[in-house]
């Protein structure tokens, strides 16, 4: 359901927009609302007080000129106030991290691959590999078994054509193209339900617990090397950039 959402509002933004500028985006998006999630939930005075608490401990510290016995007493107050800090932090931080989290899985369903083009091939694999010989294809002859892969090599379709994977029980499991490149369709469960598209789950009656396809990788820009040109790094980048920018200029402790 919330993969059916985006795919409408990406949609939406990507017929005027670039693909590359609707993941900045969207990354800049879940920056930004992680970081106002943190400052939302974050007990603001105590971390102001305990972050004021250990400057004074550090100043006191490279002000001290005794021996180290005389220290010990300060930097059990130092070490205190960074595990207080921490338990303080560590609530707000693991929030902060479901919008990322659930941006990330919705951006790799559309930009980690794309879909190869008319009659480019690749494997499909089978999950449990015993059923993979009972697969079938409809049109026939659009996959062949590969024993040496065991997997099947199938040939894309052209513009408009479908294919329908079928299992052994006679069940239609799975259409070709779906709506987003996922390298792997698994079986219906109650969180892919809330997040995916129900077109792209393989029924839980089907004795095929999940296909995996070899997708090409898609690259987002055209330079640098491969691990650059991934939404993966655009996004992670744009992400940390917003939130430490948002971080400084409202001074959220």
């Amino acid at each position: 359901m919330i993969d059916i959402i985006f795919s409408s509002a990406n949609s939406v933004l990507g017929s005027f927009l670039p693909d590359v500028i609707c993941l900045a985006l969207w990354s800049i998006a879940a920056g930004a609302v992680s970081m106002g999630v943190y400052s939302w939930v974050s007990p603001r005075e105590k971390l102001l007080r305990v972050t004021g608490q250990a400057k004074e401990i550090a100043r006191q510290l490279r002000a001290y000129d005794g021996d180290y016995s005389g220290a010990q007493e300060l930097l059990k107050q130092n070490l205190k106030l960074s595990l207080e800090r921490v338990w303080l932090t560590l609530g707000p931080t693991v929030a902060a991290g479901f919008p990322v989290i659930l941006t990330f899985f919705l951006l790799e369903n559309h930009y980690a691959h794309r879909f190869p083009e008319p009659g480019e091939s690749l494997f499909v694999s089978i999950e449990p590999a015993s059923e993979a010989r009972g697969i079938r294809f409809d049109p026939p002859g659009a996959a062949k078994w590969n024993q040496e892969q065991t997997a099947w090599n199938l040939v894309w379709p052209q513009s408009g054509q479908k294919i329908h994977l079928i299992d052994r029980a006679g069940q239609k499991i799975l259409t070709l193209p779906t709506t987003e490149p996922r390298a792997s369709v698994e079986q219906s469960s109650a969180w892919d339900a809330l997040l995916t598209d129900p077109a792209a789950r393989i029924p839980q009656e089907s004795p095929i617990l999940a296909v995996a396809f070899d997708y090409p990788i898609r690259e987002m820009i055209p330079v640098g090397p491969a691990w650059m040109r991934s939404w993966l790094f655009i996004s992670i980048t744009l992400v940390t950039v917003t939130a430490m920018t948002l971080k400084i200029a409202f001074k959220i402790p």
